[in-house]
């Protein structure tokens, strides 16, 4: 989950993936959307963090001393922000080229508008165990200032 304070171009998010996961496209560039979050849904999520979870996505971002602009969606870390209902977005859109790799997923966004968003994409699991996520590692490709760092996630695979 990204909260944008401003309008950016030119954003790549990397998300190296955890040891036991693959993504579920099999190509690069497939129709992969970020969706903006309505302020409404989101304060709800925040009042009622999900835990204990088996499988979580790999979302939220903090800020990092020397960013600029691109902030956590939410004050709580363990709060686990998963948005699924179509009334808790707004309905505008942007396109998001994805490039799979052997290490990382990279997500690749040309214009992304003021406000609060949500990227994501499916992984499937190949091995059960437990496992670190690292965090996503956001930035403005021209702009070296607008950084970001997500959270580690820990994810645990049941057979």
């Amino acid at each position: 989950t990204i909260e944008a304070k401003n309008n950016y171009e030119y954003l790549l998010f990397e998300d190296l993936k955890p040891a036991g996961l693959e993504a579920v496209q099999l190509r690069s560039g497939e129709s992969l959307y970020v969706r903006e979050i309505k302020s409404g849904a989101l304060s709800k999520e925040v009042q009622s963090p999900m835990s204990n979870v088996q499988s979580q996505n790999r979302t939220g971002s903090e800020r990092v001393p020397g960013s600029a602009g691109i902030l956590p969606a939410s004050p709580s870390k363990s709060a686990l922000m998963n948005f699924n209902s179509a009334s808790d977005f707004t309905g505008r859109a942007r396109w998001v080229y994805q490039e799979l790799r052997d290490r990382k997923v990279a997500l690749f966004i040309d214009h992304l508008p003021e406000g609060v968003w949500q990227l994501s994409y499916e992984m499937r699991a190949e091995n059960p165990g437990a496992f670190h996520a690292l965090p996503v590692l956001g930035h403005a490709m021209y702009v070296p200032e607008i950084r970001t760092n997500g959270a580690e996630v820990r994810i645990r695979v049941v057979d």
